[in-house]
């Protein structure tokens, strides 16, 4: 008698080639997905923190806080202005200094002549000198501030310094070359 071999197959419990390789696939182009995200976001991160600690925006922020002290703590009986360019504003050096009629230090804001730079100059009023008949260009710096670097301004630009009754505004073009910025500041002076 012959006998038939009976052929079962069994199969076993698993996955195909197929079924791997599809798995692998989709898994690959899940971490390639998450990886160029972390790369982007990290290339974002650099270039935000190379931007806040820029030369720019330090000097931004160093110009607007002292600009903002000086002429808030200014008289509001005067304040000159030279062709937009120039800012002098006046003040008492401490509170008790009051009592005197007139106020008895000055600040200048300016961009040097030719240069690229914005500084504060301070100095003391002679003393006596009325205030209405001060001359500001006969003031002698004792004290002199460098608050910004990479200033652009040209003769077409706006004024620097704009003053309107007892507010005095400022508008800074900065540009470093990668970085621009222009830094607006306004305050009030608010001593008589």
């Amino acid at each position: 008698m012959m006998c038939k071999r009976q052929t079962s197959r069994k199969w076993k419990a698993g996955f195909s080639l197929v079924e791997l390789i599809a798995a692998v696939s989709a898994a690959l182009v899940l971490i390639l997905g998450i990886g160029i995200m972390l790369a982007h976001s990290q290339q974002g991160f650099n270039r935000m923190y190379k931007r806040v600690h820029s030369s720019v925006v330090e000097d931004a922020y160093a110009t607007r806080r002292t600009f903002d002290k000086v002429v808030r703590k200014s008289t509001t009986r005067r304040c000159d202005l030279v062709d937009g360019s120039e800012l002098y504003v006046y003040y008492y050096s401490g509170p008790s200094d009051r009592s005197i009629l007139a106020p008895d230090s000055y600040a200048r804001f300016y961009v040097e002549t030719g240069g690229k730079e914005l500084f504060v100059d301070y100095g003391n009023i002679p003393t006596g000198t009325p205030l209405e008949t001060l001359n500001p260009g006969s003031l002698s710096p004792s004290r002199r501030v460098r608050l910004a670097r990479d200033v652009q301004v040209s003769a077409s630009d706006w004024p620097l310094f704009s003053a309107r009754g007892r507010t005095v505004q400022l508008a800074l073009p900065l540009d470093n070359g990668k970085e621009k910025m222009l830094v607006t500041s306004s305050a009030v002076r608010h001593n008589k």
